[in-house]
């Protein structure tokens, strides 16, 4: 009796520790997608930089190919792709008196 108690009392405890659907996992993702974009487009250094669970995140960068070919006019050296950490990015983007925004495509 016990041993059929116990496993009537696991059975139903499974539930509580099943795994999120593929639907909530993917909304979550675009909310922090979401997050992301919009504290780069509003310059908010703190929402962005809470988004980062440790400060050893590697952050790379890839210009787009007519910004990077006006950057090789001014910059010679400059690379196509960088790598830099998250809190120099939303740095830069602060500082500067552009506006910021970041776009991807083909996720």
């Amino acid at each position: 009796m016990k041993k059929s108690l116990a496993l009537i009392v696991l059975f139903y405890s499974l539930g509580s520790y099943a795994q999120r659907s593929t639907e909530t996992a993917k909304q979550e993702i675009r909310k922090v997608v979401a997050t992301y974009f919009n504290s780069v487009d509003h310059k908010d250094s703190e929402t962005f930089c809470n988004l980062f669970a440790l400060d050893s995140v590697s952050f790379f960068g890839v210009d787009a190919p007519d910004t990077y070919q006006a950057y090789l006019k001014k910059y010679p050296n400059a690379r196509l792709f960088f790598k830099d950490n998250y809190k120099s990015f939303i740095h830069f983007v602060v500082s500067s008196d552009k506006k910021a925004e970041e776009k991807y495509g083909n996720l």
